[in-house]
């Protein structure tokens, strides 16, 4: 999805939810009546987008001195996770209500300088806006969150609008959601935090058992033949967009014994130890590609709240430093997309093709770039050229690779703008069982062209 313009959100209702103690008991007034405070608020919008008929909450956590005089503070998106069994327990609430941890989020970040939001994201959303059989349409989860929250949050509350103030994390699905996201858009965020999130998708294909609530196929579409968008949202996948971001996780691995009420519960343990398997591998596929991160693994616990709850405090000086340390567009990325047009690190790129595959892009830079795939792609480069100033553009690869028109001059911002061609279009959607054939047969299936930018 390209973060773009979107549709406002429509403010319904703000109320001051109940507080909860860490054992997960309402707290009471001295008469006997829950308490709130006006630091914990709940939106209630009017958003067709996520479900025309019933309205989208969030909640957001204020720092204690909210708001100071001149300050602007940095925001903390926290995701929850997902509810297999479904039933409208996942939700806004989650982070707030449904402790028995060490200690409550409300009381910890008392004295914390950060905003926290808290957004629905579906009993079994993953954070996607879903396929839905090829109609697409509600839920529009990530279109949501990211084109029509964020905004919403930098127009109404003192924080900061860029991305140094900016950091994502999320438990078990939301871990997915954290990383997805920020794979998806890095230049978004300083950094991507999971605590036992289910950081590759693969679980949930046709291989694995999955219950039938999760309804995996309405997210990205069937496996079989839409495989491509299973992959154009895992963070295993997309693990190399990653780079130029502070990237921090933590998962048990499932044996008993641990500290929380809840760590003897089989079926608990059972799926901590499943999704510790999935942070190895995106651990392992990182080390792959020399992407620096933080990885922990603890032996005992369970998939519970009080575990995420200890992740997120062991997490929080990482993530106070992140809005603390100086952050830039990286001089040079890597980065791979499956969207037909999307938008990073202020590069704009619209491609042309008859398929659903990845386009991937390597050695981005004001000296030129490498692009794999097949079709047209029209490039829009970042300012930092000289404006009005002729360029040339030389392109080296395939034999069907051209570059036109070769000499461009930068417009008054210090952009360039000209179009790629890879040769025709492929025919066969990425990762069906005719493509994966067909790739195997052509050592020349994918284009590359190389692109230099001469002054």
């Amino acid at each position: 999805m390209p973060v773009s313009s979107a549709l406002p959100l429509v403010l319904v209702s703000q109320t001051n939810p109940p507080l909860y103690n860490s054992d997960g008991t309402k707290r009471t007034n001295a008469a006997g009546a829950p308490m709130t405070s006006p630091r914990l608020i709940e939106l209630e919008f009017a958003n067709p987008l996520i479900n025309p008929s019933t309205n989208t909450k969030v909640r957001i956590l204020l720092p204690q001195n909210y708001p100071k005089a001149g300050a602007n503070y940095p925001v903390l998106y926290l995701l929850h996770g997902g509810q297999p069994r479904g039933g409208g327990r996942g939700g806004a609430h989650v982070w707030t209500q449904n402790i028995l941890a060490p200690q409550t989020l409300f009381d910890f970040t008392g004295d914390k300088d950060v905003v926290i939001v808290m957004p629905d994201g579906g009993d079994l959303g993953f954070y996607s806006d879903w396929y839905n059989g090829g109609s697409f349409g509600p839920p529009m989860w990530e279109t949501f969150h990211l084109a029509q929250l964020i905004p919403y949050i930098e127009a109404n509350y003192n924080v900061r609008t860029d991305r140094g103030g900016r950091v994502v994390a999320g438990v078990s699905m939301g871990g997915f959601g954290a990383m997805s996201y920020a794979a998806r858009h890095p230049d978004l965020f300083a950094g991507t935090y999971a605590f036992s999130g289910a950081l590759d998708n693969a679980f949930l294909g046709p291989e694995s058992a999955f219950p039938t609530q999760m309804r995996p196929d309405a997210i990205w579409g069937p496996f079989l033949t839409q495989e491509v968008r299973w992959h154009g949202h895992n963070p295993l996948d997309l693990a190399e967009n990653l780079a130029p971001l502070q990237v921090w996780f933590r998962t048990g691995r499932g044996l008993p014994g641990g500290p929380a009420p809840d760590d003897g519960d089989p079926a608990k343990l059972g799926l901590e130890g499943k999704i510790a398997l999935l942070n190895d591998r995106f651990h392992e596929r990182l080390n792959e590609l020399r992407i620096a991160h933080f990885y922990d693994s603890y032996p005992r616990g369970g998939h519970i709240q009080y575990h995420f709850m200890e992740s997120f405090l062991q997490a929080w000086p990482n993530i106070a430093a992140d809005f603390m340390r100086p952050v830039q567009n990286p001089v040079q990325f890597n980065y791979r997309s499956i969207e037909p047009n999307f938008r990073v690190w202020d590069w704009e790129f619209t491609v042309t093709r008859d398929v659903v595959e990845f386009l991937y892009l390597t050695n981005v830079s004001k000296s030129g770039l490498t692009i794999r795939g097949s079709g047209d792609i029209r490039v829009r480069t970042a300012p930092g050229f000289l404006p009005h100033h002729d360029y040339s553009l030389n392109v080296s690869g395939a034999a069907e690779a051209k570059v036109s028109p070769e000499k461009v001059k930068a417009d008054s911002d210090g952009r360039l703008e000209f179009d790629v061609r890879l040769g025709k279009s492929h025919a066969l959607q990425q990762y069906t069982l005719e493509q994966k054939e067909a790739e195997k047969r052509d050592p020349f299936y994918w284009k590359e062209a190389e692109i230099s930018i001469v002054p």
